[in-house]
Parts: structure tokens; sequence; C-alpha cells
């Protein structure tokens, strides 16, 4: 099975169609389900694929006409935000960050280590945790607060 890449031809990104009523969004966690469709990751039950962040929400437009969304791949090393995580951790730079599951399903999730039993998706950069409440006039604060989590994406397979 191939896929196309997007229109980041130097960059390690695939645009593929979301599962109908997914409901991605933007910062998501999602990897390519046996039909080849986007779906949100989860740890339970996509171990050992390669997760992407998605770039789009499944409902913007673009993704509507086109029927494409684009995935940008923990192979590379692309430095993003996701409002995706669990915001009562306690997230530092260099923290290793792994597929979400149960109620994370799509999110992110801290993980204990870097060792070759673990999986890891990306790592935390930029100070971690920040409130961009202030700068995103998009984003509906909640309790005043609009949480995001800087990472590096840094792809690592669990090996056993």
């Amino acid at each position: 099975m191939s896929f196309p890449f997007a229109n980041e031809p130097h960059s390690i990104t695939v645009s593929a169609k979301p599962k109908l009523d997914e409901a991605i969004k933007s910062g998501m966690l999602i990897v390519l389900d046996t039909n080849g469709e986007w779906v949100k990751c989860d740890s339970a039950s996509h171990g050992g694929l390669i997760p992407h962040f998605a770039f789009q929400d499944q409902s913007d437009t673009d993704v509507q006409s086109s029927g494409l969304l684009m995935g940008l791949s923990c192979l590379g090393e692309f430095e993003i935000q996701t409002a995706y995580f669990d915001s009562t951790d306690v997230w530092a730079f260099g923290n290793p960050v792994g597929k979400g599951t149960g109620a994370l399903v799509g999110s992110v999730d801290k993980v204990a280590s870097f060792l070759s039993a673990v999986e890891v998706v990306a790592v935390v950069s930029q100070g971690g945790m920040e409130d961009i409440v202030a700068i995103n006039s998009e984003a509906t604060p909640v309790s005043g607060h609009v949480y995001v989590l800087n990472l590096v994406t840094k792809w690592k397979p669990a090996q056993s």
C-alpha cells in the first residue's frame, strides 16, 4: 500500500483520507488503519505503528473538499504544539512522550523513560506546557487558560 506525500515534499508528511466521523482535530496523534485511513491513535491498539500529528481538523473545508488530511510523521523532527495531553502532569524539557490510551486516545501521554521497551513519539521542548491564551484568539479558554504542550517529534518504537 502506498500513500501520497502531502504538499511538503522535503518533509515526512502523508496525506490520507480520515475515517468517517473520527472527529480528528489539529494536533491530535493519528495513525493509518488497515484501510489506509487516519484514525485517532491509541497505544493499546496501535503499538508499533508509526504515529503522525494531524495538521488540520477533519472538519476543515480543505479536508472536506479534497478528502485528504495531512499528518506530520513522528519520524521527522517537527517542532509542534498540541492541546491534546494531560495538563495535570508536570512536563519538563526533554521528557519522553508516548501514545495516549483510554480517555487519552488521540492525545499524548507522559512515559517514564527512554528504555528500549518503551515506545516514544516525541520529546518535550521549549519549556514544556505553555499557556497561550494571550496569543491565540481562535481557541476557547478553559478556566481562563489555553494550554499547549511544546514537542519535537522523535519516533522510537518499543523493542523487546
